[in-house]
């Protein structure tokens, strides 16, 4: 049986597949001497080189900025969840949003102690699989990262809304807006 491959010629044999066509790439690996798992890795891959939905990243940022629009100009619009408490945060202002995400002001709330935390939401519409798997990313980064520099995450969760969220510690400061 033959070796596995290592992680490097597991990539180079993927970047020569998928110049090919799909009867040259079934013929390579008939012709490969490879291992059982590596073809079947390699086949996956392929597979998921395919769905469109898995390619976000292979698109250039000019392309979904066209998707979000003029929306980073328009007044952001909050869903009415000022005031709205989720777990023990009540969400007080909004602070800023991004093409992502919505930041809000929120403090602990029926503690004996006060804490100003921020709160993180997945934008209402940006409900794809591929969106929420880019926010559960940064939310399962973000939780184990250890760094004065980085602010620290207090909690995961979704909102009322299933929406995923995060509870950072808040860092007063002032907010940049993007130049366009």
């Amino acid at each position: 049986m033959a070796e596995r491959l290592s992680i490097r010629e597991l990539a180079d044999a993927f970047d020569g597949l998928i110049d090919m066509q799909a009867a040259d790439r079934l013929a390579w690996l008939d012709r490969s001497d490879l291992h059982p798992h590596d073809r079947v890795r390699l086949l996956g891959m392929l597979e998921a080189d395919e769905q469109p939905s898995l390619r976000f990243l292979d698109e250039p940022v000019l392309v979904h900025a066209q998707i979000l629009g003029d929306e980073s100009h328009a007044p952001v619009e909050t869903d009415g969840l000022i005031g709205r408490q989720f777990g023990a945060f009540r969400l007080e202002r909004l602070v800023g949003q991004g093409g992502m995400a919505t930041v809000f002001l929120a403090r602990r709330v029926g503690a004996d102690f006060e804490q100003a935390v921020a709160v993180k939401l997945l934008r209402r519409g940006l409900f794809s699989a591929v969106e929420q798997k880019l926010f559960r990313r940064e939310r399962r980064l973000l939780a184990h990262l250890e760094h004065p520099n980085i602010t620290p995450v207090h909690q995961l969760g979704h909102d009322g809304a299933k929406r995923p969220m995060l509870v950072m510690k808040r860092i007063a400061g002032v907010v940049w807006r993007e130049p366009w």
